[in-house]
């Protein structure tokens, strides 16, 4: 029998032994440069407590699990070799994602990458910032912790971007060979970024130096996020395309009204591209984009090309104070719009002709009273309904946001005002009732308050599925709010980056 102890190797008294193995004890290694040579990234407290303490944790536990193992073998005990699987899956899985882990990190060093891992990298992702995106979303995205990995797949010559749960391994889970890990486990960064997972992955926002001449009110993106349109104080609306190189384009730049434009939106795009907004001077205007064909003198192509501008299709000019906000109605409603202004009226419209943008009658104009309207939100009802006001805070509306109903019996409502509050509306009634009977009461009440950006918040917004939040606030942040999974109606803050002006 042969056995390695501390790296040196000893024979047995009995060299006539017939059973003959090898076993190592594994290592701490060594980190190839200072604990503090990665800041202000990375602090040194972090390295030094993730490599000293969590690295050598898992390497201590995988010894010992391997001693279990081997007496277990020894005793032929089933029990014992099954139940200790499940531990040395993970304190080896730890120590070899570490042991990658921390040669991906280096001191002054980090970029885009040259020769053939470059080429690699564009052929399958496109381009190396669509790589970066790619993997950081995948990080992000990962459920409690793990890993998200850069990996080699040997069958098809590709290179794939997988997460793997826990200490998992990257190579037996999914036949990856590693190239480039991120560890999304708390103790990675929590230190020194909290809970804050997005900046520990280098989330970055993307300046768009805009030229308005004057403060921006309002931002929207379409249905398919390629396309941005921003309003301001200066009287105009710009209109910005995202380009193939992920860079966004201007496209088309007009003053559309006499007044600061207070908020602009999207309609679906089953509709054309309509823009709709609302501004100071008390009008509503819906926009729409037509193409034509110009024949350009000098064109290098020699001949006709596609030119894109934006015509006003009809002016609404019902309001007799201020408009303040500007909606269209969630499609499967048809090709509506909402209103509303400073002397409390809520104003919707409906285009009779959906192929004639140009004609919009009213449908409905309702009071609230002695209010001021700073903003509207659309919920997937087919009918007004009124609900009882309640008093939860004396602080100014700036934004309001209905989620998602899908396969809730309630509806949530997210509030930007001094802090972000959610709101759960249900149904009072006992029994089964149709949510758009008129008679239909609803009990209001607070589910979440969260005061993070300790400022004015300014937006909110959920997501498709109604369970992630993102508010934006005049501390420079936006945050996301993810609800709890076994708890619908908890929601906690998971996600904080800081914006970048555009200097």
């Amino acid at each position: 029998m042969y056995s390695i102890r501390s790296n040196k190797l000893h024979f047995p008294f009995n060299p006539f032994h017939c059973r003959i193995f090898l076993r190592l004890k594994h290592t701490l290694p060594d980190l190839p440069y200072d604990y503090n040579a990665l800041e202000p990234v990375i602090s040194a407290d972090i390295m030094k407590l993730h490599h000293q303490k969590h690295h050598q944790a898992y390497v201590t536990n995988l010894n010992q699990a391997e001693e279990k193992m081997h007496e277990a073998l020894a005793k032929n005990c089933v029990n014992s070799i099954v139940s200790l699987e499940p531990a040395l899956r993970f304190n080896g899985g730890g120590h070899l994602n570490h042991s990658i882990f921390w040669t991906n990190l280096a001191p002054k060093s980090g970029g885009q990458p040259s020769g053939h891992l470059l080429e690699a990298i564009n052929k399958h992702f496109g381009s190396f910032e669509k790589f970066k995106g790619q993997l950081s979303s995948s990080a992000v995205g990962v459920q409690g912790s793990g890993w998200a990995w850069l990996g080699y797949n040997p069958n098809n010559k590709s290179l794939q971007i997988a997460t793997c749960m826990n200490q998992d391994p990257l190579f037996p889970t999914t036949g990856l060979t590693p190239l480039l890990g991120i560890d999304v486990w708390e103790h990675a960064y929590y230190l020194q970024y909290k809970n804050v997972r997005a900046e520990y992955k280098m989330i970055k926002s993307t300046p768009i130096c805009q030229d308005h001449k004057d403060l921006i009110h309002d931002i929207a993106y379409d249905f398919y996020g390629r396309r941005i349109a921003t309003c301001s104080s200066d009287h105009t609306v710009k209109v910005w395309d995202l380009n193939e190189n992920d860079q966004w384009i201007l496209t088309a730049s007009w003053k559309v009204h006499s007044g600061s434009v207070w908020k602009i939106d999207w309609a679906h795009p089953e509709y054309g591209q309509l823009l709709a907004t609302c501004s100071f001077d008390r009008t509503a205007i819906i926009w729409e984009e037509i193409s034509d064909y110009q024949i350009l003198s000098e064109a290098s192509s020699g001949g006709a090309k596609s030119q894109k501008h934006w015509v006003k299709r009809c002016s609404l000019v019902d309001s007799r104070a201020n408009v303040t906000d500007v909606k269209f109605a969630p499609r499967h409603l048809g090709l509506m719009m909402a209103i509303c202004s400073q002397d409390g009226v809520l104003r919707i419209y409906e285009a009779s002709d959906i192929m004639n943008v140009t004609q919009w009658s009213l449908q409905h104009e309702i009071t609230c009273q002695k209010f001021r309207c700073s903003c509207l939100a659309w919920n997937p009802s087919l009918k007004w309904i009124k609900v009882e006001p309640q008093s939860f805070f004396t602080d100014p509306v700036y934004d309001l946001e209905f989620a998602n109903n899908i396969g809730r019996s309630y509806h949530l409502l997210a509030v930007a005002s001094k802090n972000v509050h959610i709101f759960q509306l249900k149904s009072s009634s006992s029994t089964t009732r149709d949510a758009t009977d008129p008679t239909t009461k609803f009990e209001v009440r607070q589910v979440a308050l969260f005061d993070d950006h300790e400022s004015q918040v300014w937006r909110v917004s959920w997501n498709i599925t109604g369970t992630i939040l993102a508010s934006s606030g005049a501390d420079g942040t936006v945050r996301l709010y993810k609800g709890k999974f076994s708890k619908c109606l908890e929601f906690s803050n998971i996600v904080r980056f800081l914006l970048n002006a555009c200097k």
